[in-house]
Formats: C-alpha cells, structure tokens, sequence
C-alpha cells in the first residue's frame, strides 16, 4: 500500500482467490443441479402382479383409434408407421407412470422387469389407425410417444441465415373402458406435459 491506496497487484491475488472460490461453489451448484435434474426418480407405487392378473387371456374386446396430437398453432401431427402405439392394464402402477411420465415428464426409474409381459404394442398405418384384438374386457391406457420435425432457421457465424430443422414431440394418452364384445375408439387423446 503506498500512500493509502492499494497496490493493482496487492488485490489481484485477493479478488482471485474470492473469485475462483466462488466459480468453484457455483460449478459445484451447478454440477448437482444438472445431476439430480438427469436422475431418475423412484417409483411411488410397487408393482402388484394381482392387478395385472385379469389381463393375461384373451377376450373379444377391440381397442382402435386414430393416434394424433393437436399443435397449438390449430395443426394436426398424425403418427406414422414407425411409431408405437401402447396399450396397458389401467390400474395404480401404470396411473403413476401416466401421470408422472406422460403429463409431468418425470423421469422415473425403469419398470419392474415383470411389467414388460403386460404392455401390448402395435404400429399404426401412415394415418396413424392402429388396431388391438382379442383383449379381455377391462380398463385400459392407450398411448403413443410422437416425433416430428418443423422447419426452423438459424443465423451462422458469418451473419448467414441457415435452414434446418427442430425435433419435437408430444406424449398423447387415453383412459378407455371396454366390455366384451365391444369396441372402443380412441379419437379424443390426453396431451401430456
């Protein structure tokens, strides 16, 4: 210090050591952050095999419909024949996952390994009809994960404006109850989050 006033080189080594403690901290926030954001989370509900149990034969009830999901601009995204429609026992293991995963987006933790035997699958056509035969009667969730691309512009380094495309997607799901003997058709789709 010369003349009450600090010396430039006297407080750069102060400041930085401040400095770098506090970056350290952050990154540390921030690491852990980014960390329990990408966990998943635990399944609130166990699997109970008994509540499946009704689902395992088959029957004569029919679940259709024409899977799609309604953008907010008004336009309609169809599933394709590369998308998979699912269909499960409606029950409180699979309201979770529709809950939590569909509409809150919730990573959860992989299923119980004995739940993969329950889930039916099936493609639609390019209009996005699918079709699941012989089911017992019983509720069920239909749902489908679907993936499209919408034409988007970008401004390069050079002060260029690029075409390319964005990736979007929406969970659709629905709660349907069918007896048997009957069909049920699935139009009305629940948007998830």
């Amino acid at each position: 210090m010369r003349n009450g006033i600090h010396s430039p080189h006297a407080i750069q080594p102060s400041l930085q050591r401040i400095l770098n403690s506090r970056l350290n901290r952050l990154s540390v926030l921030s690491l852990a952050a980014l960390t329990l954001w990408g966990c998943a989370q635990d399944r609130q509900v166990p699997f109970d095999e008994t509540a499946f149990a009704p689902y395992t034969h088959s029957g004569s009830a029919t679940i259709k419909g024409t899977a799609f999901t309604v953008l907010r601009n008004g336009n309609e995204r169809t599933a394709v024949s590369n998308a998979v429609i699912k269909l499960v026992p409606a029950n409180a293991y699979t309201e979770e996952l529709v809950t939590r995963r569909y509409y809150n987006r919730v990573k959860l933790k992989p299923a119980d390994p004995q739940y993969a035997k329950y889930v039916r699958r099936t493609h639609p056509d390019d209009d996005g009809h699918f079709i699941f035969r012989n089911l017992p009667a019983g509720s069920y969730y239909v749902s489908a994960h679907l993936h499209w691309s919408v034409p988007s512009t970008y401004t390069d380094g050079d002060g260029n404006i690029q075409d390319t495309t964005s990736d979007e997607d929406q969970w659709i799901y629905k709660k349907v109850t069918v007896g048997n003997g009957q069909t049920a058709d699935v139009e009305d789709w629940i948007q998830g989050g």
